[in-house]
């Protein structure tokens, strides 16, 4: 993401940092001073719950020299924020996509100098697993409703462009915000019938992961190349 006049905007996933902490350790962090490096929730809690003290000390302490330490909202609010923008017709800027909440701060900070109980740890490394797990059903849920309709025997378009045509016709973009919106808990604020009816390419950051996430269903269950699973 790059915005005029200021750095370029990234993230990088858990996996990402453990490359580049143990890829600069010892060496100048120079070359990330030229990127607005972001944090999230799950990312800070996986740091914390590192199986390895030594190790959730390193990393923590590579993120706090890299970041700018503005944590983005979780994908519960992110849902929220813009189904709720995109139903009310309502404008957000680029600040409501971070959580103001600064114990997540804290607990980076307490991470880096090696002060996370044990108790803690645990608890997050149980909370994280029991979040995975229900992605990971609705996941599974949902590849078994995209078979159904797209699956590799149903004589449907081959390229992505005529697929994407008929899966916008098929409001399919629509279905997977509603099971991103029952996986998170939200039913009872946002109906299937308000959510069916909106243009999900409106959800400036939503729609990138949905379709994306649909692009992926469309390699690995509509083609007959396998190149692995979506887990």
């Amino acid at each position: 993401m790059t915005m005029i006049n200021s750095k370029p905007k990234v993230y990088f996933d858990t996996n990402a940092l453990n490359f580049f902490c143990d890829t600069y350790s010892g060496r100048s962090k120079s070359p990330f001073r030229n990127f607005d490096i972001f944090l999230s929730w799950p990312l800070v809690d996986e740091i914390e719950c590192n199986t390895s003290f030594a190790r959730t000390i390193d990393l923590a302490k590579f993120v706090w020299s890299v970041s700018n330490r503005n944590i983005l909202l979780t994908i519960k609010d992110l849902v929220s924020i813009e189904v709720s923008s995109l139903i009310n017709n309502i404008t957000l800027s680029v600040s409501d996509y971070f959580d103001p909440d600064k114990s997540y701060i804290t607990a980076l900070n307490e991470a880096r100098k090696g002060k996370t109980p044990n108790q803690t740890r645990l608890d997050l490394r149980s909370a994280i697993n029991d979040q995975k797990n229900k992605i990971k059903l609705w996941e599974r849920s949902q590849r078994k409703k995209w078979k159904s309709h797209f699956g590799i025997n149903k004589s449907l378009p081959n390229d992505w462009k005529s697929f994407f045509f008929l899966l916008s016709k098929e409001r399919y973009f629509n279905q997977v915000l509603n099971g991103m919106i029952e996986t998170y808990g939200l039913s009872q604020i946002y109906s299937v019938s308000d959510v069916m009816k909106l243009d999900h390419s409106k959800l400036s950051c939503l729609s990138i992961g949905i379709e994306f996430y649909v692009a992926l269903q469309f390699v690995i269950d509509s083609q007959t190349k396998k190149i692995g699973s979506p887990d």
